[in-house]
């Protein structure tokens, strides 16, 4: 698609009600520019509520509501609402597991080309144990999802599953790592990058390593590596990535606290057959999380830069 300047402003409100239950809204706007490519222009509106509520006998449960419009400079055929609905329950079986449920629906409602409507059905499950006095934390999940399309009736089931640890060193620099790994089938319909929707074949693994510097600063740093296999095109790809998010706390109060952060990401991939398509993206961002200890949160991203 070629070169494209991004702005990204999301905007959150958490807050605690009672006995452990609270919600959270957020808003989320992106807008692209592209250098030569106008008709990829594109602005994305995104909408999320989640309720999260405990029940009896150690059990949680997570309710996720979400609404995005995506609409294009010179590209109206593409438009299209996403309406999504998750359902999440945890139970803690001992102080060492906890296992959780999961189920939801997207459903894509295209403004003009209304056979490429779809609805796509998920549902998976998850565990978390703690071992080493909870210095290790392991974990991991498996999901599958199904896919209904007007215009197409061939199988699109996927299947992702993945695993996570973090060991906790709490060291006066060094304070835990964290790994993940995840194998799994997908699409680029949700990719801000991308504006087509080809499924395909990955493997993912990431390494983050967090290290206090100071009382008020502290640095990550995180490397991950992925493959991509499409089945209906021949561009995989190898990529991988470095990031750092650096933050300072520049107020801390009895009632509030105000923090400060940067992220940066270098990546580049490498294209199996086609070197023509090889690309290096440099991102950078900066945040800014202003916190009411008093149960609320409101963190603000202001701008994110991309070539």
């Amino acid at each position: 698609l070629g070169n494209f300047d991004y702005f990204k402003y999301r905007l959150r409100l958490k807050q605690t009600i009672n006995n452990g239950a609270s919600y959270s809204l957020s808003y989320h706007l992106i807008e692209r520019d592209f250098e030569t490519q106008d008709s990829f222009d594109s602005k994305t509106h995104d909408y999320k509520l989640n309720l999260y509520m405990p029940l009896l006998n150690a059990t949680k449960i997570g309710l996720d509501f979400g609404h995005k419009e995506k609409r294009y400079k010179n590209s109206s055929n593409s438009e299209y609402d996403r309406d999504t609905f998750t359902t999440q329950l945890k139970q803690r079986i001992n102080k060492i597991l906890t296992l959780g449920l999961e189920a939801g629906v997207a459903s894509y409602d295209y403004l003009i080309e209304t056979n490429s409507n779809q609805v796509k059905y998920y549902a998976g499950f998850n565990w978390r144990t703690l071992f080493l006095e909870e210095k290790l934390n392991l974990g991991g999940f498996y999901q599958a999802r199904a896919l209904d399309q007007k215009d197409n009736k061939a199988n699109r089931s996927e299947q992702i599953i993945g695993s996570d640890g973090q060991y906790n060193l709490n060291l006066a620099h060094f304070k835990k790592i964290n790994l993940k790994i995840e194998h799994g089938r997908d699409d680029t319909k949700e990719i801000e990058e991308r504006d087509d929707a080809l499924r395909y074949r990955y493997n993912k693994w990431n390494i983050q390593t967090t290290h206090p510097l100071s009382k008020r600063l502290d640095t990550v740093f995180g490397f991950n590596s992925s493959r991509r296999d499409y089945f209906d095109a021949a561009n995989g790809f190898k990529s991988w990535a470095v990031e750092n998010e650096t933050s300072y706390s520049i107020l801390e109060s009895k009632i509030s606290s105000l923090a400060f952060s940067l992220d940066s990401e270098h990546k580049e991939a490498n294209f199996n057959l086609n070197n023509s398509l090889n690309y290096v993206k440099d991102s950078f961002g900066m945040d800014l999380i202003y916190k009411r200890k008093k149960n609320c949160e409101t963190p603000k991203k202001w701008l994110n830069h991309e070539k």
